[in-house]
């Protein structure tokens, strides 16, 4: 949860039910701890340096 907190600045599309989910520290909760995708693909993300450097790598190249 707290890395999901620590990670996740704004998000779009993501929903609880019929209902739109706002970027909210009480939403990244719920999904970090209710939504096994989500916080795996999280988790997987932040939590691989290399592969965290290789995404802002290539995010950057795109910006350039």
């Amino acid at each position: 949860v707290l890395l999901g907190k620590g990670a996740i600045k704004d998000w779009r599309g993501v929903s609880f039910g019929d209902e739109p989910a706002p970027c909210t520290p009480e939403n990244i909760e719920i999904a970090m701890k209710g939504h096994n995708a989500f916080s795996d693909f999280i988790n997987s993300i932040c939590g691989d340096i290399d592969n965290l450097i290789r995404l802002e790598k290539e995010a950057s190249a795109k910006n350039c």
